[in-house]
């Protein structure tokens, strides 16, 4: 936890807002980035990724800091945002993915973090979820795994999470 509010004090804050939003959600990189409003159901806390890797629509539920951050990102604009990008870059247009590389590169070397990938931020979301004790198979719905193997990489438990398994 240290490390992530370390990270998101060196970022600007239209990337800190994505790098939150990646936390809660565990969507990749792409999928942040070509999210768009229309996708987003918030009255049923919901958002629906339509091009996945495996290539299937995935729906996935949004928690509280989920909800949060994309009341700020309408707040922010003014008005109800019926459509478009749902995360924009400092000047109001498309983030790319080099743009977000490349910041969240320099955000990495200020915190003097070592080894730290925007990836790993799908890893951190989907081991916090194991850690809270959420069946493995939902995780694999949520993350959009074709195997259950492929969700074992991704969610790890912590000596203090097993605990109450003795």
């Amino acid at each position: 936890m240290e490390e992530e509010e370390r990270l998101l004090l060196a970022c600007p804050s239209w990337l800190g807002q994505i790098i939150k939003f990646a936390l809660q959600t565990g969507l990749r990189l792409s999928e942040l980035l070509t999210l768009e409003w229309n996708n987003i159901y918030m009255q049923d806390r919901y958002l629906t990724v339509l091009v996945s890797k495996n290539g299937k629509a995935r729906g996935i539920p949004l928690g509280d800091v989920a909800m949060t951050i994309l009341q700020d990102i309408q707040n922010a604009s003014g008005q109800e945002i019926l459509g478009g990008q749902v995360f924009r870059g400092p000047l109001g247009g498309k983030v790319t993915v080099n743009e977000l590389q490349y910041v969240f590169r320099l955000a990495i070397r200020r915190t003097q973090l070592e080894d730290i990938h925007f990836h790993d931020l799908r890893h951190t979301c989907f081991t916090r979820m194991a850690q809270r004790n959420v069946d493995l198979y939902r995780i694999q719905v949520i993350a959009g795994h074709s195997s259950p193997s492929m969700t074992h990489r991704y969610a790890h438990h912590s000596i203090a999470s097993l605990r109450s398994a003795v």
